[in-house]
């Protein structure tokens, strides 16, 4: 028996050592399965969330459109200026860059020879929403390539568009005076030439331009030019709140700091032309509505008033 033993042992002692290398290698290679396992169920359970934001995501969007197409009170959601998509993916600072580059494009097409009526057709190209942009670009570019009775004729064939085109009308005014080498328009003399009610949107243009391009004169000095007299100012003045909205990208605390700057009579237009600006370019935005609002203060009334005017403007431009 002893001698069976002693053989048995000696069998089973090459063995066991055969065995401590292999436990040496299997419990790495465990431990790294368990790795495994723990990062396979990580990345289940973040693909479950994924594809529970994913559910959720329509169901969001859609409370979203339900909201914008809910009520139509002055100062809520402004359905009518903005798009869902708008909400998720467009910032001020970009729309102002497309609104830029759309009025850019109208003018160039405006100073083309272009049969006016083609002219009409390919600025009925242009997305709707910045469409009547367009149609401002293109006044301008006509009154300063063409003479006041094209333009008269190419305001007529764009009546939907009117506000815009007026608007048009104001920057070629300040673009071209008549002292400038090509000659230019007079600001009084076309102003005799337009409807009453227009008139204001030719100088809206006129004050928008000056806000824009004569900026330090305009809003850091508040100056206003000799041929702007007190009949004229109201809507100058809307022009240049329409500026100070560009110029600061719709930065409510500069917006509010700059036009506390101007005389309080001034006051009243400036937001009336902030209301317009910012109806056109961030009109999603309760919040930022209300915010103005509150930066307004006593004039709120009057960026109540600009919000309206655009609101309308936007309407009879897409109907």
């Amino acid at each position: 028996m002893t001698r069976g033993i002693g053989r048995v042992a000696s069998a089973v002692s090459p063995m066991a050592k055969t065995i401590d290398p292999m436990a040496s290698v299997v419990s790495p290679m465990a431990r790294t399965i368990d790795r495994m396992a723990s990062a396979i169920n990580f990345m289940a359970s973040f693909i479950g969330r994924i594809a529970r934001a994913t559910n959720y995501m329509p169901r969001a969007i859609d409370r979203v459109e339900k909201r914008l197409s809910g009520s139509r009170n002055v100062g809520s959601t402004l359905s009518i200026a903005c798009t869902v998509s708008d909400i998720r993916t467009v910032s001020i600072a970009e729309n102002i860059e497309t609104v830029v580059a759309t009025f850019q494009k109208g003018r160039a097409l405006g100073e083309q020879e272009l049969d006016l009526d083609e002219l009409i057709g390919e600025l009925n190209k242009f997305e709707p929403r910045y469409r009547s942009v367009a149609f401002e670009g293109a006044s301008m570019g006509v009154a300063l390539a063409n003479s006041m009775e094209t333009w008269k004729v190419y305001a007529e064939k764009t009546a939907k568009h009117a506000t815009q085109v007026h608007i048009g009308l104001g920057w070629a005014i300040a673009e071209q005076p008549p002292k400038s080498p090509e000659g230019g328009l007079e600001l009084r003399d076309t102003l005799s030439q337009i409807v009453p009610e227009m008139q204001v949107k030719v100088l809206d243009g006129f004050g928008y331009w000056n806000g824009l391009f004569q900026r330090r004169a305009t809003i850091r000095t508040q100056q206003i030019p000799e041929n702007v007299t007190a009949e004229y100012q109201a809507g100058f003045d809307q022009g240049v709140g329409r500026a100070i909205w560009y110029a600061t990208k719709g930065e409510v605390e500069k917006v509010a700091n700059i036009i506390n700057h101007f005389a309080e009579d001034r006051r009243p237009n400036l937001w009336q032309g902030i209301g317009v600006a910012s109806t056109y370019v961030a009109g999603c935005s309760d919040e930022l509505i209300a915010e103005l609002k509150s930066a307004a203060g006593e004039f709120k009334t009057n960026l109540e008033i600009g919000i309206e005017a655009a609101e309308e403007s936007i309407r009879k431009a897409q109907s």
